[in-house]
């Protein structure tokens, strides 16, 4: 078993990384999923080229789709930054560790540093809110949690927003 403690800052950031992302679609890991980040990267490589929609192989990414990748991905980034924030301001544990434990229990990997069993009551209900929201998946998680409305026949005009 590898020991989780002898392993070397980036290291750890690298495999933060890779839990973060995740398994593939259909699969029981966790994280945000292999297809969001590439849905991400293509749509940024498709604006750094200039071009008007996102193309993967030879297939048109519906803007529904980007729309989602980019929620799915911010959602969950902030929810690993709040979880790291409410684990810092209650627990006397290293940052490092802390943000590992939150990916980790985000993504429901399973890489504890040990820390855990270190814990406050409260902190570990926190942990176990954030591993049932990892596992549902963000966005069903969020549907759950809010009533839907009856979609509205009203559309807006568009405008042009000065971004970047």
């Amino acid at each position: 078993m590898l020991d989780m403690n002898a392993l070397t800052e980036p290291t750890l950031l690298f495999i933060m990384f890779l839990m973060f992302i995740g398994g593939s679609p259909a699969s029981t890991g966790g994280g945000i999923k292999t297809t969001t980040i590439a849905v991400i990267f293509a749509a940024i490589w498709s604006l750094i080229r200039g071009r008007e929609d996102v193309v993967i192989f030879e297939r048109t990414v519906p803007p529904i789709i980007i729309f989602r990748a980019l929620s799915i991905f911010f959602v969950s980034a902030s929810v690993v930054f709040l979880t790291t924030m409410f684990l810092c301001l209650t627990e006397d544990i290293p940052l490092g560790k802390i943000f590992f434990e939150a990916v980790s229990m985000f993504s429901t990997v399973g890489l504890p540093t040990g820390t855990v069993s270190e814990m406050q009551p409260f902190s570990r209900v926190v942990i176990i809110f954030v591993m049932l929201m990892g596992r549902i998946g963000i966005i069903s998680f969020g549907m759950a949690l809010v009533v839907r409305r009856k979609k509205t026949k009203i559309r807006y005009p568009e405008d042009k927003f000065i971004i970047g």
